[in-house]
């Protein structure tokens, strides 16, 4: 038994950066990461020496001098270490519907030109609607420690609109059904919510950090994050433990006391921080005489964020060479994210066969190229050839893949005929899509493979699949989310299910809160105020040829039970 201030369970973005914070104010942490590679959902893998892709980091939001993830980056000694590019200011996405195109500035002004110039019969109701999405999203703030009486006042009569769907807005305004469409794509997508669910609140504020602050991506891609989190954890003294699976949060007389892991080993710590799934932290990890029924049934009910699946291409064109910085949206038909949704339901009856026939024509897909946003990196792919990966969210029904949940099936699962049929036949509907939007991909892919919400649910053991916790919608976002706190003294939590919500931004955000409550402070405000707890200089520099993956990888023997390296495994299974 070995003992801690503090023992993080998960090395993830949200363990990694609480630890962090941890260990640089004097707490001695131990981060416990089930798999050989940290870094969750911001981890690369590679294949054959030749392609990079990223699992989960495609774009993020106000990466400028005062954006969250730069100033939460600062406090934590790395703002000179993890720098951004920005992407096309002029349209850092487009928009590819059967009859229209369009590109979405990083400008206010600019965007509502562009939307009334496609839909001039509604300029009115539109500017008058985007007007109000301007005015709620300048008002709100996701850190989770927020002043609501603060933003309630700068909400003012907006403070009503602010709780409703972001469907129930737009018929205040008389929006028509592709306009719905249109503004609903780029929201609903990053946050896997469909408008009729999706609180205007959510919707505003991802609007308005993109188009006032822009679309940016890290340099060196999404790993440079947790290698460079995992330095500064090792540098103020914690450790960093890989291929350790935690079994049970340890609870002596109602206060959490340590961690123990599968095979029996047992860290011991004064506090546990834990990142883990949510429903798996309240029905596993929890020991049963700790759990309140309350809390274990509310965290039951939660309705998780539909999962991905993900399509990892290579292709021997130069996109870089023809295209400016941006990703694309593939857009077959005008139905709404709720048509969609409801249409890839898996009907009593239907076989594989029959639902692919039926969902194909009306598939969507976001299309994200990396090297073709930062040219840094030049891991990505070979001299003249393009890495991308093509996705679309599908609940996971074990009906149509033809297996069973993780805790349950055989790991042989991705042999399964009937799997294989419907991963290989979504990756091909994929690669329409992105050939649609990217024509100069025809005939030039040579590298295939996919990811389906099994392999989310596998590696992460996330409930059914999903990569961004709990859906953040009308009934669980904001304070209605877990807070960092939990019932069991000395138990916190983070991650991607708590108030700061999904995405990189909240997932950060999250794990700084949970590293403040521990602390009993506001480590954000201090961040913002310019009060870092690394100066700037403090972390040492890297040497020119760093690898982050390799650098996130094992730095010590792995315990009893070794953990699938996600760089090296067969992630289409």
């Amino acid at each position: 038994m070995r003992k801690y201030d503090t023992a993080v369970i998960g090395g993830g973005l949200a363990g990694l950066a609480g630890a962090a914070a941890l260990a640089a104010a004097g707490r001695r942490v131990v981060v416990l990461e089930q798999y050989s590679v940290l870094g969750g959902s911001t981890h690369v893998f590679r294949r054959k020496g030749r392609w990079e892709w990223q699992v989960g980091v495609h774009h993020l939001p106000d990466c400028g001098p005062n954006g969250d993830i730069p100033t939460v980056l600062r406090g934590l000694g790395l703002g000179e270490h993890i720098t951004f590019e920005p992407m096309d200011r002029t349209g850092y996405e487009r928009y590819v519907f059967p009859d229209l195109v369009f590109d979405a500035p990083a400008d206010w002004d600019e965007f509502t030109h562009r939307l009334t110039a496609l839909f001039p019969r509604e300029r009115r109701a539109l500017e008058r609607f985007l007007k109000v999405v301007r005015e709620v999203g300048s008002a709100l703030d996701r850190v989770p420690a927020a002043d609501v009486a603060a933003i309630a006042g700068r909400l003012g009569h907006h403070a009503r609109l602010a709780t409703l769907s972001t469907t129930e807005v737009m018929d205040l305004h008389g929006l028509s059904d592709r306009l719905r469409v249109l503004l609903s794509l780029s929201p609903g997508g990053s946050m896997n919510c469909p408008p009729d669910r999706l609180p205007f609140a959510g919707f505003a504020t991802f609007w308005n950090v993109f188009i006032s602050g822009g679309s940016w991506f890290p340099h060196g891609g999404g790993q440079v994050f947790s290698a460079n989190l995992a330095r500064v954890v090792e540098q103020f003294g914690g450790e960093v433990v890989t291929g350790a699976f935690a079994e049970e949060i340890l609870v002596e007389n109602g206060r959490a006391t340590g961690v123990r892991l599968r095979g029996g080993a047992t860290y011991a710590a004064d506090s546990v921080v834990c990142t883990a799934d949510i429903k798996k932290t309240y029905a596993s990890l929890i020991p049963a005489a700790a759990r309140e029924p309350e809390h274990a049934r509310r965290v039951a009910n939660y309705r998780m964020a539909t999962p991905f699946f993900n399509a990892f291409l290579g292709a021997e064109v130069d996109l870089p060479a023809l295209y400016p910085n941006r990703d694309h949206f593939s857009m077959p038909t005008w139905a709404s994210f709720a048509d969609i949704e409801e249409l890839l339901r898996y009907r009593d009856g239907e076989n594989a066969e029959a639902w692919i026939d039926r969902v194909r024509p009306v598939l969507p897909a976001y299309v994200h190229c990396s090297n073709l946003k930062d040219p840094t990196n030049t891991r990505y792919a070979p001299a003249g050839s393009s890495s991308l990966e093509v996705m679309f969210p599908v609940r996971l029904d074990y009906r149509l893949w033809d297996t069973a949940p993780a805790d349950r099936r055989d790991h042989e699962y991705s042999r399964n005929p009937t799997y294989r049929f419907v991963k290989e036949a979504l990756t091909d509907v994929m690669i329409e899509r992105a050939t649609d939007v990217l024509p100069e991909l025809e005939g030039a892919i040579t590298h295939r493979e996919a990811a389906t919400p099994m392999t989310q649910e596998r590696y992460t053991q996330s409930s059914e699949g999903s990569s961004y916790g709990i859906e953040w919608n009308t009934r669980q976002s904001g304070f209605l989310r877990p807070d960092a706190r939990t019932h069991v003294d000395g138990l916190f939590l983070a991650g991607a299910s708590c108030r700061s919500g999904p995405s990189t931004e909240g997932v950060l955000l999250s794990g700084v809160a949970a590293a403040g409550a521990v602390l009993g402070r506001d480590l954000l405000s201090e961040f913002r105020a310019g009060r870092p707890l690394v100066p700037a200089g403090s972390v040492p520099a890297v040497p020119v040829d760093w690898d982050p993956l390799a650098a996130a990888k094992p730095r010590r023997p792995r315990p009893e039970r070794r953990a699938p390296d996600l760089s090296e495994v067969d992630t289409s299974a």
